[in-house]
């Protein structure tokens, strides 16, 4: 077995060693160079930080891995582990990964995160004997029936509108825990929606994405990320904006939301009262490298620690 950066090795042989390592996956992760490309471009991956295994000189197993800095802490993201179906077992997935690791720590990566499949058991077990830890649940939700939730009756002033990231990252409520795919950094042609008080002070925003139709009619919108103050005013507004984010009247637009923290519970409650039903669950997985990235998880990733206040 020889470990190569993805960024010695050519477009073709990345694109072979991913779908040979995702052949039989929980869902089809076939790709091609157009949309291997996109993938690495859209989600910050770094080609010097991620790795190819070959196996008799076949691309046989793939790691691919970003990295970040959140206020002078570096945090890097697993974004894909994936090993040929013939190489499993084999122990290949462990060299994959200890490799990772070197390179996080020759990178000065503070803390390492991903993401896994809640059913990938052999992945998850492999990720904790490598030191990460599950640090939250995520789940994708989907709106499968009728709006539930009735808007509020009390008018409380709120402001509804477009949104900029340099102000909600500005107001303290930005989630810089969220998972990797659910940055903004991360998500090609997104928007925010905020809602604010009188005083126009921000009091809950939504990350989200919607699909048009060749008329410029919205078929789809899916949320991304959102928080609010954990106040019952922070409560009300984040219930106002997914109304009008979601656009609550119409009954012909389909409705998702995707990488929803189980610790932002004000947001997962909402949903489920809407009538939201889970789709897929992923555990979320953390490893300290550096006293800093210690201190990153414990704060971020808390159990008792609604993230309110990490931008």
């Amino acid at each position: 077995m020889e470990i190569k950066r993805l960024s010695t090795c050519t477009l073709d042989e990345s694109v072979m060693a991913w779908n040979k390592g995702f052949e039989g996956y929980f869902f089809d992760a076939t790709t091609d160079v157009d949309k291997f490309t996109k993938r690495l471009i859209t989600e910050g991956m770094l080609p010097s930080m991620s790795i190819i295994g070959f196996v008799n000189d076949s691309p046989s197993a793939i790691v691919l891995s970003g990295k970040r800095d959140v206020q002078g802490t570096t945090i890097s993201w697993n974004g894909g582990t994936g090993v040929a179906l013939q190489e499993r077992g084999k122990g290949m997935g462990e060299k994959m990964i200890e490799h990772s690791l070197k390179i996080y720590e020759e990178e000065a990566v503070d803390a390492a995160t991903l993401e896994a499949i809640l059913e990938n058991e052999k992945a998850i077990n492999l990720y904790k004997k490598m030191g990460y830890q599950i640090v939250d649940h995520i789940r994708h939700y989907a709106l499968k029936g009728d709006w539930k939730l009735s808007k509020s009756i009390e008018n409380k002033g709120f402001i509804i509108k477009k949104g900029d990231w340099s102000a909600v990252k500005r107001s303290g409520l930005y989630l810089t825990g969220a998972p990797w795919q659910a940055q903004w950094e991360h998500i090609q042609d997104a928007e925010i929606m905020v809602c604010l008080d009188h005083e126009e002070s921000i009091l809950a925003y939504a990350i989200y994405k919607k699909m048009e139709d060749e008329n410029g009619q919205i078929q789809r919108i899916g949320l991304f990320q959102a928080n609010s103050l954990s106040n019952e005013m922070g409560k009300a507004a984040l219930k106002e904006l997914l109304h009008v984010l979601y656009q609550s009247e119409r009954d012909s637009i389909s409705r998702m939301a995707a990488y929803i923290q189980d610790s932002q519970s004000d947001v997962v409650d909402l949903l489920k009262e809407i009538g939201f039903e889970t789709t897929v669950s992923q555990v979320m997985m953390a490893k300290s490298l550096t006293e800093k990235g210690k201190e990153f998880i414990d704060r971020v990733y808390s159990p008792n620690n609604k993230q309110t206040s990490h931008s």
